[in-house]
């Protein structure tokens, strides 16, 4: 299975944190699905990591593209023509994803992340 994971989530799993449940660190870890890995994500981590939110044991231009690679999350970049689908959303409206639709998006319960939309499929 394809999945498009949340920055609080990736990041919960890429340090341990019992905060993921057990359930989504089994489904992250299990090689037979592909994690993706936002570009959005990136950038929300370099920001609250420039502003003093969100303390990392290393610059996050070293230690993201370091766990992606160690944990086999692929990258996802944000396309143009996505980026611009944005314009006419509210400022709480999702990002939408630019992977195939295939990938199934989750949330998180974290209020400090923006969520995305959660599906019924997906293990809580």
């Amino acid at each position: 299975m394809n999945f498009l994971i949340d920055t609080c989530d990736a990041l919960w799993f890429f340090t341990g944190d019992k905060k993921l449940t057990a359930s989504r660190a089994k489904l992250l870890a299990d090689p037979q699905n592909i994690v993706f890995f936002s570009s959005v994500s990136a950038v929300e981590i370099a920001i609250k990591h420039s502003i003093g939110k969100l303390t990392l044991p290393e610059a996050p231009a070293i230690y993201i593209p370091k766990l992606r690679h160690l944990h086999h999350f692929a990258e996802l970049p944000l396309q143009e023509s996505a980026a611009l689908l944005l314009a006419p959303f509210p400022s709480s409206a999702a990002i939408p994803s630019t992977a195939s639709s295939s990938v199934k998006p989750w949330h998180t319960a974290s209020h400090s992340c923006l969520p995305i939309p959660s599906s019924n499929n997906i293990p809580e």
